[in-house]
């Protein structure tokens, strides 16, 4: 049987990674990984808030393909009117997305952002602007990403690989890789079909490797695989640090 984990098992985790109070994290957690924590998402949840505090913020993606038009789809032409005739459209408390990232949501104090694909939800110290519909290249350090930007920011994947992590295609933006093509989908949950487009970019596996080789990572040993800790320091000199591998979580008792 898989070694279960605790609310306090997270906090020494996150503790023994260099998470502390005052720190912005983006937090990528698999639900599948949950099955083996005691409390399940909520107490990875809970941990990573005392931890970082209200004066950190915690940003958590809360994706959900369901307003993409049809045409953005693989979805048969023939059916592309009627579908967009009955799609909802997006409203920030009723769209769903992935389980750990509704768990985040029903937390007291978690606002979400407003893009009707790609929103983020925000807890502790953020700024307004953050949840602005600010539709072109969603995943940007200017806006939905901003914080990740320095060195007290990091992104923590727990249960995926690191190539699946939202710093990536905003490098990409940043550094002008990638390919940028244009998406479309309904922003309101009117009964007229209100659609919006914007500008996205995809990257495909070796423009993720090269961004992932301008960002600063340590990688923890846990009973489930690994976390990987990715983080952007546009102020230091990558090449002076090296990645790391510690084995921490299958010591825990």
């Amino acid at each position: 049987m898989d070694h279960l984990t605790t609310k306090q098992d997270w906090k020494d985790i996150f503790d023994n990674m260099g998470i502390d109070q005052g720190m912005s994290v983006c937090l990528q957690v698999n639900p599948v990984v949950t099955a083996t924590v005691l409390g399940g998402g909520q107490a990875i949840i809970e941990a990573l808030m005392e931890t970082v505090t209200l004066k950190g913020s915690i940003v958590v993606p809360t994706f959900d393909l369901s307003t993409l038009d049809p045409s953005c789809t693989r979805v048969e032409y023939e059916n592309w009117v009627e579908m967009r005739e009955n799609m909802l459209g997006f409203k920030d408390g009723l769209t769903g997305c992935d389980p750990f990232g509704l768990q985040f949501l029903r937390n007291e104090d978690v606002v979400r952002s407003k893009h009707p694909v790609y929103s983020f939800a925000y807890w502790g110290s953020y700024r307004s602007a953050w949840l602005e519909n600010n539709a072109d290249y969603p995943f940007s350090f200017s806006y939905a990403l901003w914080p990740m930007r320095h060195r007290e920011s990091v992104n923590l994947l727990i249960g995926y690989d690191k190539t699946d992590s939202v710093l990536l295609p905003a490098l990409a933006q940043e550094k002008k890789e990638g390919l940028v093509y244009v998406e479309r989908a309904k922003v309101r949950r009117v009964k007229s079909s209100i659609f919006r487009s914007y500008l996205n970019i995809r990257i495909d596996d070796d423009t993720k490797n090269r961004m992932l080789a301008s960002c600063h990572e340590k990688n923890y040993k846990w009973n489930q695989g690994y976390i990987h800790c990715l983080w952007v320091d546009t102020k230091s000199d990558k090449s002076a640090e090296t990645s790391s591998t510690v084995s921490f979580i299958s010591s825990l008792k």
